[in-house]
């Protein structure tokens, strides 16, 4: 008969996330704090707090393995299924089982919290994402602070670091106050740039979005604001193109759209390490098959899909969710 009393090394202690306190990461206009990851449920849950902007939210999708669960804690997010449209107010609670595809989004002037609990956590891919996003801003706080300490070799004058932008300067704080995960850290890096490059034994081109949503008015991305600020923005706009700077594939970004006002809408192609003519030459067949406007020309509707016509480029193309 096994014995089924719980030994002291069985027994987790309570994990404590004060106020504050939590990894916080944004993506797509929403900031998400996390409050209990796989880690500390035993792949049984993840928690966290979303803060939705005005006109943020999440497309409708669908989860095949894990129950998602919300609870409204400010504000107002108006949640979509195939067949109807619900309004959510502070202490609402909506549970989407696993195959229900849902939506939801801040409908509102004013921002939105709620709680999202993910059940199962262990195939959810939240907690390495965010992980990741955390490793890369400490190895640029690295890069930023190598160049800044070697500045009078570079330069051949003394650095003012009173000068600094305050993105640099955000960066090489951050760095200096978590260093000595830089190991480590490195280490994961590399082991992300291995499964991004093995994407590559499956197909020629990968594609995905430039950015996460349509150029923002100027100021913006400033960096002259607060650090925490610019950086929430930029993770929140330029969340693709990191995955090659970490592993050193080429990719080219090519102008194939506009918004309706007339703005740049580009498409982000990546490819395998020292395979830049694949991505040439698919540039070519694209541009020759839908031109597009230069900076003199007056912006141009976006085709209709079956106005587009076919390309025939001789490789399989895979894209990345959006």
């Amino acid at each position: 008969m096994k014995n089924h009393e719980k030994t002291a090394t069985d027994v987790r202690l309570p994990t404590v996330c004060a106020p504050g306190e939590g990894l916080r990461v944004a993506s797509g206009g929403i900031v998400y704090r996390f409050l209990a990851t796989k880690a500390e449920t035993n792949d049984k849950y993840s928690l966290f707090e979303a803060t939705l902007r005005p006109g943020e939210g999440s497309p409708f999708h669908v989860h095949s393995r894990e129950e998602e669960a919300f609870f409204v804690l400010d504000g107002e997010v108006a949640f979509y299924t195939e067949a109807e449209r619900v309004p959510a107010g502070p202490g609402t609670f909506i549970n989407a089982s696993i195959g229900v595809v849902r939506g939801f989004r801040n409908e509102t002037d004013r921002n939105a919290r709620m709680l999202i609990l993910v059940a199962p956590s262990g195939p959810h891919r939240h907690n390495d994402h965010w992980r990741t996003v955390r490793d890369y801003l400490l190895y640029m706080g690295l890069l930023m602070t190598s160049i800044r300490n070697a500045a009078t070799r570079i330069v051949g004058t003394s650095l003012d670091r009173a000068e600094l932008e305050a993105t640099t300067s955000g960066l090489c704080d951050r760095y200096r106050r978590a260093s000595l995960r830089t190991p480590i850290a490195l280490h994961r890096l590399r082991e992300v740039q291995k499964r991004f490059r093995s994407t590559f034994d499956h197909v020629d081109v990968l594609l995905s979005p430039a950015v996460a949503h349509s150029t923002p008015i100027l100021g913006h991305l400033s960096p002259d604001q607060p650090f925490d600020s610019w950086f929430e923005r930029l993770s929140a706009f330029d969340c693709y193109a990191p995955l090659n700077n970490i592993s050193g594939t080429p990719a080219i970004t090519l102008p194939l759209h506009r918004t309706r006002s007339g703005l740049p809408l580009a498409s982000h192609f990546s490819a395998n390490i020292g395979d830049e003519r694949t991505l040439l030459e698919l540039a070519f067949e694209l541009e020759e098959a839908m031109p597009w406007a230069r900076i003199d020309n007056q912006p141009q509707p976006i085709p209709a899909p079956d106005e587009v016509g076919s390309i025939d480029t001789g490789r399989d193309t895979a894209r990345r969710p959006g």
